[in-house]
């Protein structure tokens, strides 16, 4: 199962990737971490209320190309929702 799923979405590839509210981005067809933005000392994600936390995922359209996806959370220091670019890597908690 997920910890408060807060969003899905499939990629062109047929991939489903699951948000986790506290900032964990999960592919559900493999069970494989995307992403964590909750690891130690890399929390970027305030995680309060229901309306807080990871909101939203969407990859770019040449991301099978490029890497690029953009994610939109609340930030931890303020509690703005963001929109911040990204690009794959192996490590999944940058």
């Amino acid at each position: 199962g997920f910890y408060k799923p807060t969003f899905a979405v499939v990629a062109h590839d047929g991939l489903l990737f699951v948000g986790e509210h506290w900032g964990k981005i999960l592919i559900a067809n493999t069970g494989a971490l995307f992403l964590d933005l909750s690891a130690s000392g890399l929390n970027r994600v305030s995680f309060g209320p229901p309306s807080q936390g990871l909101l939203c995922l969407a990859f770019h359209p040449q991301y099978e190309t490029n890497g690029r996806y953009f994610l939109s959370y609340t930030r931890i220091e303020d509690g703005a929702v963001v929109v911040r670019e990204y690009r794959v890597s192996s490590n999944p908690q940058i």
